[in-house]
Parts: C-alpha cells; sequence; structure tokens
C-alpha cells in the first residue's frame, strides 16, 4: 500500500511540475516593450506603456493579471504620479506577436491595428488617476507585471522598490521640449529591435532593470511616425505587431533538369521583415487549387534582413510532359501567409526530360 501510495503522490507531483512548466512557458511570453513617460512641456499629453506577446501561436488573456506601478518622487514637488496597482479586466487579450497599448487616457494616434487599453476610463479611480496625478514619473519607476496567479512575469525600471525603500539604479533620459520620446527594449541582445533570429522566432526580452536593454527611440525606428499623444512624438507604439510585413523578392524561377527531370525553383529576395520561411505551391492550371509541396516543414527564411538571400528548392515530385504553375508566399511569425508571385513555365519535356522546345519567360501573374 505505502509503495502505492508513493508511486501515486509522485505521479501527481510530477504532473503539477509538468502543469507548472507549462503555465510559465506559456506565460513568459509576456513582457513590457516600450514605454512614454515623458507629458511634453506641458505636461498634458498622455503616457503609455507597451506590452508584447513574444508567442508565434499563443494569444494571451489578460484578465486577472496585475500591473503595479511604483514612482519615485519627480523633479518638480507639485507634481503626484501613480503608486498603486490594477487588474486587467476580462478579454483583454494580445495576439501572437503583437502588442497591447496601456495609455494614461485617450488621445490622437495612428496605432488602431494595436488593441489600446484605456486607463483613465478603466481603472482611473482605483489607481487615483487625475489631471493633476501622472501615470508615470519622469525621474524614475518600476513596473512590476504578475499573472493572474501573482506570479511575476516581468519587471522594469530604474527604481528598485525594497520595501519601504526606494533606489534610483540609473537616471531615465531626458528629451528635448521640441518633441517626446519613448525608450525601447531589447530582445536577445539586439537593442531596440524586434530581436529575431533565423529559425528560431523571437528572442526573450533583456534584463528590465538594466538601462543597456533601453534604447532612446528615434526617427530610425519609428515606423513612419506611429504616434500616441502628438504627432511629433517620435516612438514606436505598435512597431511589433502582427500580419504580413513585406518580403522584397527580386526572383523567382523554376527550371526542370535535364539530368533528372525535377523541377529546381530558386528565388532571390533583398530584403525580409519578420519573415519565418516560404511555401512553394502548385497547380496544373492557371485557375486551379495551388497546393504546398514542400510537405515536410517551412522553407526557413532570415527573419528580419536588409542583406540579399538566394533559396533553392526542388520540385522531385513534377512529372514529365506537364507544364506547372508555381506560387511561392512568405510566413510571417505569427503565421500569415502573403502571396508573393505566380510563374508559370511553358512549352513540352520529353520523358527523359529532355526539352524539346524552349522554354518561355516567366510571367508575373497578380
Amino acid at each position: 500500500m505505502k509503495s502505492l501510495i508513493s508511486r501515486k503522490s509522485c505521479f501527481g507531483l510530477l504532473m503539477i511540475l509538468m502543469l507548472m512548466f507549462l503555465h510559465g512557458y506559456a506565460y513568459s511570453a509576456i513582457s513590457i516593450s516600450e514605454i512614454m513617460y515623458d507629458a511634453g512641456p506641458r505636461q498634458d499629453l498622455p503616457l503609455w506603456i507597451e506590452l508584447y506577446n513574444s508567442s508565434l501561436d499563443r494569444k494571451v488573456n489578460l484578465a486577472g493579471w496585475t500591473l503595479e506601478i511604483r514612482n519615485a518622487e519627480g523633479a518638480f514637488v507639485n507634481l503626484d504620479f501613480v503608486n498603486s496597482a490594477f487588474k486587467f479586466d476580462q478579454n483583454t487579450i494580445i495576439q501572437p506577436n503583437e502588442t497591447l497599448l496601456i495609455v494614461s487616457l485617450p488621445a490622437a494616434n495612428t496605432v488602431q491595428r494595436s488593441p489600446v487599453y484605456d486607463l483613465s476610463g478603466r481603472h482611473g479611480r482605483a489607481l487615483g488617476l487625475t489631471e493633476e496625478v501622472y501615470l508615470l514619473s519622469s525621474t524614475g519607476f518600476q513596473l512590476t507585471l504578475l499573472n493572474k496567479q501573482g506570479i511575476v512575469a516581468d519587471t522594469v525600471g530604474n527604481l528598485r522598490v525594497d520595501g519601504d525603500e526606494s533606489i534610483l539604479m540609473w537616471a531615465l533620459p531626458q528629451f528635448p521640449l521640441i518633441s517626446r520620446r519613448s525608450i525601447v527594449r531589447g530582445y536577445g541582445g539586439v537593442y531596440g529591435t524586434l530581436g529575431f533570429e533565423h529559425g528560431t522566432g523571437p528572442h526573450p526580452a533583456n534584463d528590465g532593470y538594466m538601462r543597456e536593454s533601453w534604447r532612446v527611440s528615434d526617427g530610425d525606428l519609428s515606423m513612419g511616425g506611429n504616434y500616441y499623444g502628438n504627432p511629433d512624438d517620435v516612438g514606436t507604439p505598435g512597431f511589433r505587431l502582427g500580419g504580413p510585413l513585406p518580403v522584397s523578392l527580386s526572383s523567382f524561377r523554376p527550371v526542370r533538369s535535364e539530368q533528372t527531370g525535377h523541377v529546381d525553383i530558386t528565388w532571390v529576395t533583398q530584403s525580409e521583415l519578420n519573415n519565418a520561411g516560404f511555401n512553394i505551391l502548385r497547380s496544373d492550371s492557371k485557375d486551379g487549387e495551388f497546393k504546398v509541396i514542400n510537405v515536410k516543414g517551412l522553407i526557413a527564411g532570415h527573419g528580419t534582413t536588409s542583406e540579399r538571400h538566394v533559396y533553392t528548392y526542388t520540385d522531385t515530385t513534377a512529372k514529365p510532359n506537364v507544364v506547372y504553375y508555381y506560387q511561392i508566399e512568405d510566413v510571417s511569425f505569427d503565421g500569415k501567409r502573403t502571396t508573393l508571385r505566380t510563374t508559370h513555365l511553358r512549352g513540352n519535356v520529353a520523358a527523359a526530360g529532355k526539352i524539346t522546345t524552349t522554354w518561355g519567360d516567366l510571367k508575373l501573374q497578380k
């Protein structure tokens, strides 16, 4: 009996540990990715905190999660700041490889694709957030994100709070009066960028307490002027949005090999952005059904790169004497697919793989 109980106990403990591991893995994807703590020269513009879901296939519902906000005293004695916490409402969802923008109040913006969470409307009273009380201090803050079990998912800031003691560890960048700037978190040692690596997806977030983990947003990162609060802002709200992102394709050419009879497909990219990889699709007619032929898995891309890359894939299932149409599509890290080009081959091929007529030029079919 003791042996049976012991086995059951061990099995139960193992299941608990596995569930804890899986739970921790699911929620470790959420991190604080960008912070706007400058309220502008008149101290009247909204402040915001951006959360990022680095999972490529799992959406996260923040219902029951908590964000604790601790602020240092400001440079001006007449300014007060939030020192409280709030719990997210139900069905606050961050899709894979997308963001949630937590804002102190509604304002003009260009980030409609990114979900916006209005603190003033949802938790203003609980936080004590008013026109005289600001969300973040430009001197220092500590932000702690806890999941619904109360486990810390992420902590960032230049202020370390330990009980009643608060220590400023480094100075926040102070911005010129002409425009506001945010600070952007690095991922995997790549500061202020997406932080993707070929074949592996997104890196984990860098240590949020370290000054080196943050980069001041600038024109190179502004993604065409995205802003929340004022058009003069320089920031990257919604920068890590999912969705199909462009791959610059300069060539896509299938050619049948005279030696093997197989079709060797070559394509060249001049740049890639958020590109997990490619699928090659084939049909025996222009308007027919295109089916993926790389059935063993995605042909890996190079993530985000401005360098030229040459790819090849061999279609070993192509039959002789058949003129096929080929498509290439890119797949972003969040799984969205975009058809880049369709080409077709003209001419007849003998059973031995010999070309009996000249292949025509490849044509782009929109």
